[in-house]
């Protein structure tokens, strides 16, 4: 794509964008942010840095979801190929996570944040696997067998912090109840 076709085409849809997150922050006023259940008293630090999370995860979600759209099966491998319907993806994505991590960031609600973060969690899971659909079946294997090593690796590091945590907690408990060592 030429780099003139490319910033006319993007011009509008980062506009739209702008807008759609305009039209969530005006019409997500305080009193039906108190009523779902969302706290508004944050200092300007806490807003800002929330801000930031929300709608830099839901761009790179939706981001993330647009060139899932963009990919394409080619006899060399894989292509991406830019079209409208690329545009439309991030767009709808958009509308879709930032109410997600609206919802995760500021909600008081369990229930709410859960079915949140299930979205997320299904959106991320499924991008992951989407492209194996390119893959041909012999190759499968040797793929899911890589994969479950990764899963055995992360899950290690993930049991390693875990309990580095909690020898934090129960360090910073030991400390508060004047059991010093």
């Amino acid at each position: 794509m030429d780099v003139e076709v490319w910033a006319s085409v993007a011009r509008p849809v980062l506009l739209a964008s702008r807008q759609i997150a305009d039209f969530i922050r005006v019409w997500t006023p305080g009193c039906l942010m108190v009523r779902c259940g969302m706290t508004t008293e944050s200092t300007a630090n806490d807003r800002s840095l929330n801000s930031i999370i929300v709608y830099g995860l839901s761009l790179s979600f939706s981001v993330l979801l647009a060139s899932l759209e963009a990919l394409r099966s080619t006899r060399t491998g894989f292509n991406f190929e830019i079209t409208w319907r690329t545009f439309l993806a991030l767009v709808i994505a958009g509308a879709v996570f930032v109410p997600c991590f609206r919802t995760i960031v500021y909600s008081r609600i369990k229930s709410s944040r859960r079915i949140a973060i299930t979205i997320v969690i299904i959106a991320g899971i499924s991008s992951f696997f989407y492209p194996l659909r390119f893959v041909p079946r012999e190759k499968m294997g040797a793929i899911f067998t890589g994969l479950g090593l990764a899963v055995l690796a992360l899950s290690g590091v993930a049991g390693g912090l875990l309990m580095v945590r909690r020898w934090f907690e129960d360090n910073d408990a030991r400390n508060e109840s004047g059991k010093v060592e």
